[in-house]
């Protein structure tokens, strides 16, 4: 369970652990499938508390 704190490489990126957060519906994209305020801070959120791998829910633009 200690190896899941230790600093890990993926590729050229430095993640703080090894934990993965996995892609979840929010239900709250526009029908057109465009990322939404509401989104955009969702991820910000998850994203400012540590460095770890996010996997996002599917869109049609990118971030």
């Amino acid at each position: 369970m200690e190896k899941m704190f230790e600093e890990f490489k993926l590729g050229t990126v430095k993640l703080m652990n090894r934990f993965v957060f996995p892609p979840i519906k929010l239900a709250c994209g526009n029908p057109d499938g465009k990322v939404t305020e509401r989104q955009l801070q969702f991820y910000s959120q998850i994203a400012r508390e540590d460095k770890m791998f996010l996997l996002q829910e599917k869109k049609k633009e990118a971030i």
